[in-house]
């Protein structure tokens, strides 16, 4: 039987969950619904590779000295960045290790 979860620290905290991590099963690990809807997972998304996109413009920009390379550069890396990225946090956002379920 695992032993109670230590209250408001958290580096005895994660060391309780990553012990429990090899014990949890497959099915226990994933939700079976996303805790956020995926309009929201989108717009966090979109702004977020936005920002990302400004960065690596202005980097590749530092290199090249270019400012059409820089946005080629930019914007090609980023279109495919945006994909990963989307489909990264849909999977972890059905993942409840770590997570304290609130709905009771």
């Amino acid at each position: 039987m695992p032993r109670p979860v230590p209250e408001n620290r958290f580096i005895e905290t994660f060391e309780y969950s990553a012990a429990m991590l090899p014990c949890m099963s497959i099915r226990s690990i994933f939700r079976k619904r996303a805790r956020q809807a995926r309009s929201r997972a989108l717009v966090k998304t979109l702004l977020y590779r936005t920002v990302m996109v400004l960065v690596t413009i202005v980097v590749a920009l530092a290199v090249t000295g270019e400012l059409d390379q820089a946005f080629s550069i930019g914007l090609v890396t980023n279109v495919v960045k945006t994909g990963t990225y989307y489909g990264y946090e849909r999977l972890w956002d059905r993942i409840a290790w770590g997570v304290e379920d609130v709905s009771g």
